[in-house]
């Protein structure tokens, strides 16, 4: 064979057919079998590390995966945990986030003061900072049948503070916001 012969037969890159030529002093547009048009060009299979899927392409560093969209296919999801509510969550960002996404807690990086074990006991860590005498006053007044919000406007204690000791004094009841 000479330099400007043309192949006794072709191979897909992409499906590996093998086939001859009809036109012997042409190069075909697309594979007979996967009519793929780049039947040519190096083949190498990708996968997305954020959804797992596995295509095939013959860029070296595709722009984006084609089942999720993710421009960082080939970079691995942050993860972070909130300290405050035990929360766990994937970044979709390159930065870390403001704020916890479940308790929208800005310090969710940083450990609560007096904070109870998430794992040891199972529930929510709340932290509230309250004398006994605002304790007795809060359920004395939801026990008469306030409601929270009304009790943080009267007593001008924090709503925050106020559902806190209700949640801790009636765990399992609905509360009246």
């Amino acid at each position: 064979m000479d330099g400007n012969s043309v192949p006794k037969y072709y191979v897909c890159t992409r499906c590996s057919h093998h086939w001859k030529p009809r036109k012997p002093d042409s190069v075909p547009n697309n594979c007979p079998k996967c009519r793929s048009t780049v039947w040519m060009k190096p083949f190498e299979e990708k996968t997305c590390v954020r959804c797992g899927y596995t295509w095939g392409s013959t860029s070296k560093n595709p722009r984006r995966c084609p089942q999720c969209g993710t421009y960082k296919w080939d970079k691995a999801p942050e993860t972070y945990d909130c300290l405050r509510c035990g929360h766990t969550w994937t970044a979709k960002r390159d930065w870390p986030p403001k704020r916890c996404p479940k308790c929208r807690s800005a310090s969710w990086n940083t450990e609560a003061d007096g904070a109870r074990d998430v794992e040891a006991t199972g529930s929510k860590p709340y932290v509230h900072h309250a004398d006994d005498a605002v304790i007795g006053m809060v359920l004395e007044a939801y026990g008469r049948g306030e409601t929270c919000t009304a009790i943080a406007v009267r007593t001008s204690v924090p709503f925050s503070i106020v559902h806190g000791i209700v949640r801790e004094n009636h765990p399992h009841t609905k509360i009246r916001i």
